[in-house]
């Protein structure tokens, strides 16, 4: 007869020492439920891709909205109004009035060679829709600055010397600097915008006739 006091032996068979599987639940510690490993392997996943979708959104923002924490250098006066003498130049070339009259502010005033005096930016661009469909039409301008004078933070003159070619033709009472050329010294009035932009408030064209 077996004793009462009879204590198994405690062998590798024993359910004591058998090998917990995967999906058997074991205690969580520090918790008083119960939680498989696939369950806290599946959690632990879940948390990575999110923390790794948020670091990826946090770098696509800052990308696309520039807040590097370091602000952009501004480009000086020269520069700016540079470019957008090089964007009067690229729009004379094409014969495009629209992009050409967009450097002047809304009440800028412009004379031309011949003198005549244009009010307001759609004044501008309608003068030059005309030429650019008439005597300029195909012709080619290259600018270049004479004398840049900045009389004030938000206000610069600029002198200039254009030069024009491949016209087919010219405005009543000019006539060519030299055989196929036409050059004018363009006097602008450059204002700086509330948005940091630069304008043209004035211009006046003067051709400069041959010696």
């Amino acid at each position: 007869m077996p004793s009462i006091f009879h204590i198994p032996s405690l062998t590798a068979r024993s359910p004591l020492f058998r090998k917990t599987p995967d999906h058997v639940q074991e205690l969580k510690k520090g918790s008083c439920h119960y939680e498989s490993k696939s369950t806290h392997r599946l959690r632990d996943a879940k948390l990575r891709i999110r923390n790794w979708i948020g670091a990826l959104i946090m770098t696509l923002t800052l990308g696309t909205t520039g807040c590097s924490g370091v602000k952009a250098a501004e480009d000086t006066p020269r520069v700016a109004i540079e470019k957008v003498l090089a964007t009067e130049q690229s729009a004379w070339n094409a014969g495009d009035s629209i992009s050409y009259a967009a450097e002047y502010t809304d009440d800028a005033d412009f004379i031309n060679i011949r003198g005549q005096v244009f009010a307001g930016k759609p004044a501008v661009q309608q003068q030059h829709a005309k030429i650019f469909a008439g005597p300029f039409k195909g012709s080619d301008i290259t600018i270049v600055v004479r004398k840049f004078n900045q009389i004030s933070d938000s206000a610069v003159l600029v002198d200039t010397d254009q030069t024009v070619t491949h016209f087919v033709g010219l405005p009543p009472g000019i006539v060519e600097s030299s055989p196929g050329t036409l050059v004018t010294h363009f006097k602008y009035l450059a204002i700086k915008q509330i948005d940091g932009t630069w304008k043209f408030a004035s211009g006046q064209n003067t051709v400069a006739l041959p010696n």
